[in-house]
């Protein structure tokens, strides 16, 4: 998750800093963001967008939010989805169907400008609008095309 490249710059600190993003007095380092799976959609579609600054994740279920949330991206520069864990849910309040995000604070602004522009007129918004899949085609997505190859392919073998 840090890596042993990473281990000598976590001796630079001695500890942390929390507050809520609209109420800090001091420039933050990493944000960590809570939403339900489909929030977590977009905004790692909105990290995304660009080709850049994808998401990393191991599940260790010990610490998630405080080290993997603050700390991990703090300290890699690499966002890290998490799932919250006891702590988060008996002191936050934290839901039984919410995740988490963490963020170095710089990629925020990319979030802001990038949300909800993955997927054009198909984005699937906020509420969420389900696809009903009808009258589908492999244009939808590229992975349909290929999938659709595959498929026919199999056919083909098993009528011969």
């Amino acid at each position: 998750m840090i890596g042993k490249d990473n281990l000598g710059r976590l001796r630079e600190y001695k500890g942390f800093v929390c507050s809520p993003l609209p109420e800090t007095v001091i420039i933050p380092d990493s944000v960590l963001v809570y939403g339900t799976g489909e929030n977590m959609t977009h905004i790692i579609h909105a990290l995304t967008y660009e080709g850049e600054n994808f998401p990393t994740s191991s599940f260790s279920g010990f610490g998630e939010c405080c080290h993997k949330g603050g700390l991990v991206p703090f300290i890699t520069q690499t966002p890290q989805v998490v799932i919250p864990g006891m702590g988060d849910r008996a002191f936050s309040g934290t839901y039984d169907y919410e995740v988490a995000i963490g963020l170095p604070a710089s990629l925020l602004f990319i979030v802001v400008e990038h949300l909800f522009m993955s997927g054009g007129r198909l984005n699937m918004g906020q509420p969420v609008r389900t696809l009903l899949p009808m009258g589908l085609t492999e244009t939808i997505t590229p992975g349909f095309k290929f999938v659709r190859e595959k498929i026919d392919e199999s056919r083909k073998k098993e009528s011969q």
